[in-house]
Parts: structure tokens; C-alpha cells; sequence
């Protein structure tokens, strides 16, 4: 958010080289280091757009903000790059409605819009990522919510885009970096809001690689039964609301799992989504939920917290408040 710095002693010190709000990726030329790449800004910046710089080497380099060719005027997201080589660089520029992949060939100084590469969705400012596969640089893996592959022969004009299923990716929604391994382009890695998965046959199929990470989000209140501390519920950040007998996690309902409490009678239990979206239970934590608050999601989501607060009285279980 405070902007660009470099390190010239390996990171033990760093001086700033770029003033901009929310200073979101860098790319380097590889054969000319002078030339630097970076996308700024987020959300409501006045200022936000990619900026570039041909005398980075400089104790204070020479910054242009990139307006020529189609780079869209306004967008309402943040921006992510990546580049092949010295020549070849791809932007994915969050909440562009339309084109939201962009090409340069010259490391940035001009831009060509690729159609039909809509990948942001509704989560611009949050999730969306992109990475160009090192053998075919006309092949793209781009992400947001979801995930796709698009693929482009000519420069200057649009490509394809193809959905990499459901079926054949295990992968989770929410996606925040695409990495190829250097030594062997057939091996993918994806950092998604579940955690880690791995493709060892250029995307066609995934495996999650989460044993051992412990990257798990409980939101407030978690909740813990009133004489069985064996038994507890709770809902994780985007991966659902799971419960707990004294030896087994089982999954009670998915999407963004939110505050979840029990009653002082013990059987009554609540449990809730993002949005005010709450469940209950009368037969326990292993019971059966059915809705008694319907979400506000795209409805009233500006005006809401992300996750509704809810509490249940100690005193009389009948009083519960979000």
C-alpha cells in the first residue's frame, strides 16, 4: 500500500523508487533490468493504471504511467502480471467488464486487449491471477472465482477461453497465484482460497497439496458445546462450516463457513454463511440445518459486514441475536 522499494544488499535495507497506493506485482526484463513493469492501485485510487520505468538501475528511476494502446481507461480492481522472456508480457486487469487480459510484445510500453478473456468476476479487488506457460507462450492459465485456460496465436487480436472443469480440477474458488516449475512446464501449481493443488500433466488434472499446512481460518464465535467441550462447530474462511465429535471434522455445509454458537440446552445449535446467511439445528450438532435468515448476498452486501455477528443468550436459549 506504501508503495515500490528496492534492496541493493540482498534486503538489508530498502529505499522507495515508486509512490503509488497499492503497488500490486512487478515483472523485470531479463535481458534489460533497466525495464520495469508494475500495476498500481485498487479499488477507489485515482491513480491506478501500469506504470513503467527504463532506467530502473537509477537511484530514482523514471516512472510513466502506460496510457497508450488498449489498455482499459478505468477498472475497478487490482492488477497482476506476468512475462516470458524480454519481449512477451501478459496483464490481468481485475473488474474490466469485457477484455480483462492485455498483451504487450515490447515489455510494456504498448498494449493489445485480448478478447473474450473475462476471468475477474465479481472478486477484482481480491482474487484473480494469471501465468503464461514457458513452452507455449500462446497458452495462458487465468483465474478468478474460477479458473480457465486461454489460448492466443496472434499478437494483436483475441484468443480462446476454455473452462478447466469442475470434473477433471478438484481445485477450490478464489484463486491468488499461478506457478509453473522452471525445470518442467507439465508441473502447475495453484494457491487458491483452498489451500494448494498441483498438476503434474499440464492442467489437465489436480491434486490438493494441504497435509501439514495448518492455513485454516476459524471466523468469531466459534462454537463449543456447554458440557461436551468434545463437541464443537465452526465456519473456516470460504471452505464451509464443519463440526467436531472428539475425533472427527465432518463437513456440515459449504461456502464461506461464518459465526456458529450453541444454545445452553446443548441441542439447539446455529450456524451461519457470509451475509447474514444462518442455520439451525434442533437435534444437535449433528442434526439436520435448515435456514432461518436467508443471505443478503448480492443484495444488501455493501451495507453489510462480510460475516454477521450472532450470539445466543446464556440465560434463555430462546433469545438469539445477529
Amino acid at each position: 500500500t506504501d508503495g515500490l522499494y528496492r534492496s541493493t544488499n540482498s534486503g538489508s535495507t530498502w529505499s522507495q523508487i515508486l509512490s503509488k497506493i497499492y503497488v500490486s506485482d512487478i515483472c523485470i526484463n531479463p535481458s534489460n533490468t533497466d525495464q520495469i513493469v508494475v500495476g498500481v492501485g485498487n479499488m477507489v485510487n485515482i491513480d491506478k493504471g501500469i506504470y513503467r520505468t527504463t532506467n530502473g538501475s537509477n537511484a530514482s528511476p523514471t516512472w510513466t504511467k502506460i496510457t497508450a494502446g488498449g489498455l482499459p481507461s478505468s477498472f475497478n480492481g487490482y492488477i497482476r502480471l506476468d512475462n516470458v522472456g524480454a519481449t512477451r508480457l501478459y496483464a490481468s486487469v481485475g473488474g474490466k467488464t469485457g477484455d480483462e487480459l492485455y498483451l504487450s510484445t515490447d515489455f510494456g510500453a504498448n498494449w493489445f486487449a485480448k478478447t473474450g478473456s473475462a476471468h475477474a468476476d465479481f472478486q477484482y479487488w481480491f482474487a484473480h491471477t494469471l501465468a503464461i506457460n514457458p513452452s507455449n507462450t500462446n497458452d495462458i492459465l487465468i483465474a478468478g472465482v474460477d479458473f480457465f485456460r486461454y489460448t492466443s496465436t496472434n499478437a494483436t487480436t483475441g484468443g480462446s477461453k476454455s473452462t478447466i472443469s469442475s470434473s477433471s480440477s478438484p481445485i477450490h474458488s478464489d484463486h491468488h497465484d499461478i506457478e509453473y516449475d522452471p525445470n518442467n512446464s507439465n508441473t502447475i501449481y495453484v494457491a487458491c482460497d483452498g489451500g494448494v493443488y498441483k498438476s503434474t500433466n499440464g492442467g489437465v488434472s489436480w491434486n490438493a497439496r494441504n497435509t501439514g499446512l495448518r492455513a485454516t481460518q476459524f471466523y468469531a464465535p466459534f462454537g463449543v458445546h456447554p458440557t461436551n467441550a468434545n463437541l464443537m462447530i465452526g465456519g473456516l474462511q470460504d471452505n464451509g462450516v464443519v463440526r467436531y465429535n472428539g475425533t472427527t471434522w465432518t463437513t456440515v455445509f459449504g461456502g464461506d463457513g461464518g459465526p456458529s454458537a450453541f444454545a445452553p440446552n446443548g441441542t439447539t445449535v446455529l450456524a451461519s454463511n457470509d451475509a447474514r446467511g444462518v442455520r439451525r439445528s434442533t437435534t444437535g450438532v449433528a442434526g439436520t440445518y435448515s435456514s432461518v435468515l436467508a443471505q443478503w448476498a448480492f443484495t444488501a452486501d455493501d451495507r453489510t459486514a462480510f460475516m454477521a455477528p450472532l450470539g445466543i443468550s446464556k440465560s434463555d436459549g430462546n433469545y438469539m441475536y445477529v
